[in-house]
C-alpha cells in the first residue's frame, strides 16, 4: 500500500511511478521529507537565510566524478551545472 523512495535521488522518478501504480498506493519521497526535516532545524536554530537582497551561491560537494555529478545533476535539476559549483571531496 506504500512505496518508499529511500534515496533522496529517487523523486526524479516520483512522477513516473504515481503514474504506473495505482491510484491507492501511497508514495513517500524521502528527499521531500529530508527538505521539510532540514527547513525546521535551520528555523528552530535560527540559521535560516532570510536574506532577500542577496543572491544565492550554490556549491555542489561530490565524492563522485565531478563531470559525472555535472552530467547526471543536470537532469535532476532541470538546469544548467558549471563545473566551478562542484568540488570533489574525500
Amino acid at each position: 500500500d506504500t512505496l518508499l523512495l529511500g534515496c533522496t535521488h529517487f523523486t526524479v522518478f516520483k512522477s513516473l511511478l504515481t503514474t504506473r501504480l495505482p491510484a491507492e498506493v501511497t508514495v513517500v519521497d524521502s528527499a521531500e521529507a529530508t527538505a521539510k526535516a532540514l527547513d525546521k532545524v535551520l528555523k528552530e536554530s535560527n540559521l535560516l537565510n532570510t536574506e532577500t537582497q542577496q543572491k544565492a551561491q550554490i556549491s555542489y560537494l561530490v565524492t563522485d566524478s565531478v563531470k559525472r555529478f555535472q552530467a547526471v545533476g543536470e537532469i535532476f535539476l532541470g538546469e544548467s551545472l558549471q563545473a566551478g559549483q562542484i568540488e570533489l571531496v574525500d
